[in-house]
């Protein structure tokens, strides 16, 4: 599978960035606090819902002092074509959940949500987890994405099994 785009939309401190991949390979270079390690979380974020160190986060919007932005939804999208030429799109849309109580005039903030799509349809998670899978497992595509999961996020003992599976027993 090779990415064709990327688009982030209020996400953390980024309004609105698209990366036009077109099916090749791509380095993204800037300035510390440029938003480098942003657009990796969102990537993350988008096949396995953590940011790029492997831990749960919040992708809302933030604003010019740090503080989250209310009532703005953040997503990614990606457009992505598999080894037989299809092109699929993926989508993860982050946002806060409103409710009004009973005789109450006024909504009260009550957490967030996680929508999911595929091909612009809404899924459920474990739908849109499922056929993840049948891509790649979620271990296989942390290895793949994170160039650092192998060496400092997995266990040593699960190290060694991968590289046994892989060279045979010596």
């Amino acid at each position: 599978m090779r990415l064709k785009s990327l688009k982030l939309t209020n996400f953390q401190g980024i309004r609105d960035f698209t990366l036009d991949a077109n099916l090749k390979d791509c380095e993204i270079r800037g300035a510390n606090a440029a938003g480098k390690t942003t657009i990796f979380s969102a990537f993350c974020f988008l096949l396995y819902g953590l940011d790029s160190t492997g831990k749960i986060f919040l992708p809302k919007s933030i604003d010019e002092t740090g503080e989250a932005k209310h009532g703005v939804d953040s997503s990614v999208e990606a457009v992505f074509v598999d080894d037989n030429g299809q092109t699929f799109t993926l989508k993860k849309v982050f946002k806060e959940v409103w409710r009004r109580k009973h005789g109450s005039p006024k909504k009260i903030f009550t957490g967030h949500s996680t929508a999911h799509f595929w091909d612009s349809v809404s899924i459920t998670e474990k739908e849109y987890k499922r056929r993840l899978t049948e891509i790649a497992p979620e271990s296989v595509l942390k290895l793949l994405v994170n160039t650092r999961y192998f060496s400092e996020t997995l266990h040593w003992q699960k190290r060694r099994e991968i590289l046994l599976d892989i060279c045979g027993n010596v």
